[in-house]
């Protein structure tokens, strides 16, 4: 069947040893990635519908799916880290209109902006780069033949170049 994945869960409250399949309805996603998007320690499968402009896991704690609606327009998807610092991957999106990173805060259930200044440029995969235990945006930056990545610490809210 197109788009049936197995799937294998273990849920740990004794010796149940669960096997099944979800239908990722791969078709219909333009983006799969594992994640730990509910914090138990395990990647979950993920899709993008771009119809519905939605991310969609499968949570390997309950075995059930849930949907993270990311918000009206046309973006690009960055799948997501832990940007809040609780142990969840946190769903980001890049937004080119707006020159902003858009990432939807697990602890609170809050989009949080972070405005990545004028220009053009590539969004980097982030990195905890201060060490608070949050990841920190990042991004490639080139004109006039002067390249540099531009990091923005969580601890202190301030880009900083490396060049």
């Amino acid at each position: 069947m197109p788009g049936l994945v197995g799937i294998h869960l273990r849920h740990d409250g004794g010796t149940t040893l669960l096997w099944g399949e979800a239908d990722l309805g791969l078709n219909a996603a333009s983006y799969v990635r594992r994640s730990d998007f509910d914090g138990d320690g395990k990647a979950e499968p993920a899709k993008f519908v771009s119809a519905a402009n939605a991310v969609w896991f499968l949570k390997s704690s309950t075995g059930t799916w849930d949907g993270v609606y990311m918000g009206p327009g046309t973006f690009t998807l960055l799948g997501g880290s832990d940007f809040d610092g609780d142990g969840k991957t946190d769903p980001a999106r890049f937004d080119s209109g707006t020159n902003a990173l858009w990432y939807l805060q697990s602890s609170t259930s809050t989009w949080q902006g972070v405005y990545m200044g004028p220009g053009t440029y590539q969004v980097l995969a982030g990195s905890d780069y201060d060490l608070d235990g949050k990841t920190d945006p990042a991004l490639f930056y080139s004109v006039g033949g002067a390249n540099a990545i531009w990091y923005r610490p969580s601890s202190t809210g301030i880009w900083q170049g490396v060049y």
